[in-house]
């Protein structure tokens, strides 16, 4: 069942990689809601609350970005001046530093 679930998350991210690339904005529009819909569709059916995913999922990213900010400054450079690149590898040190989050061990 939850590969069903996944087929069909895949399936409303190529309907919504073709409706971006026609740029029909209404149409983007209704396959990003199809693939949220999809969304909380997979969340319901795992268990997990989508609400509180995205919370944490949202402070994760404020976390990321924060860090992002502090590593511009540490390097004497103001963050909204940084060309994307820079912004990308600061990211990627940022979400570096973080690491992954671990399962509790089981003794």
């Amino acid at each position: 069942m939850q590969a069903a679930f996944s087929k069909k998350m895949q399936e409303e991210t190529e309907e919504l990689k073709k409706a971006s690339k026609e740029q029909n904005q209404l149409k983007v529009e209704e396959e990003l809601g199809d693939l949220l819909f999809a969304a909380v569709n997979l969340s319901r059916f795992l268990k997990i609350d989508p609400e509180i995913a995205l919370k944490k999922a949202n402070a994760k990213f404020s976390r990321r970005f924060r860090a992002m900010e502090g590593l511009a400054r540490k390097n004497g450079r103001e963050f909204k001046d940084l060309p994307r690149e820079e912004m990308e590898a600061f990211w990627a040190a940022a979400k570096k530093s973080e690491g992954k989050p671990r399962l509790p061990e089981m003794s």
